[in-house]
């Protein structure tokens, strides 16, 4: 079992503070479900063929157990790429996912309430949050848009 210490689970109460009314109450309701993932042992080249032109900006890093080990984006990729760019022969085929990825990771959970997945977002400055189950396996991601689609009168 991997060290999953960077992944940082933060549970709160519902708030009654919030700056924009949102229809949802948890974050199970503004959580979006159908992710593509990503395991840390795969080759990089998995993760650009993902998050290609068609796919999602960004992917969760499912480690050995099936839980939540860190977060890669089409921006990890390119960094990657600019680091390697001008080394001959390139050498992709050695480089996994688990050594772009970004490991520090928030979550909440699906009871979590959806005002203080806003307020988190925005203190954290954070464009996204995993939502786990009880036995800590991500089961959806609260994004920016998410939270968009939600907002209301």
């Amino acid at each position: 079992m991997s060290d999953n210490s960077h992944i940082q689970l933060i549970e709160g109460a519902p708030t009654p503070a919030v700056i924009m009314n949102i229809w949802a109450e948890t974050a199970a309701e503004l959580m979006t479900t159908n992710l593509i993932t990503l395991h840390a042992s795969a080759p990089i080249r998995a993760a650009v063929f993902a998050l290609g032109e068609d796919g999602p900006s960004g992917a969760p890093v499912l480690d050995d157990d099936g839980r939540l080990t860190g977060f890669i984006s089409r921006t990890d990729l390119v960094n990657l790429m600019t680091r390697l760019f001008g080394q001959s022969p390139p050498t992709l085929d050695a480089i996994t996912v688990a050594d772009v990825m970004t490991p520090a990771i928030l979550c909440v959970t699906q009871e979590t309430g959806a005002a203080f997945v806003v307020e988190l977002m925005l203190a954290e400055d954070v464009s996204r949050v995993f939502v786990l189950d009880s036995e800590e396996r991500v089961i959806g991601v609260i994004s920016a848009v998410d939270i968009m689609r939600n907002a209301g009168g």
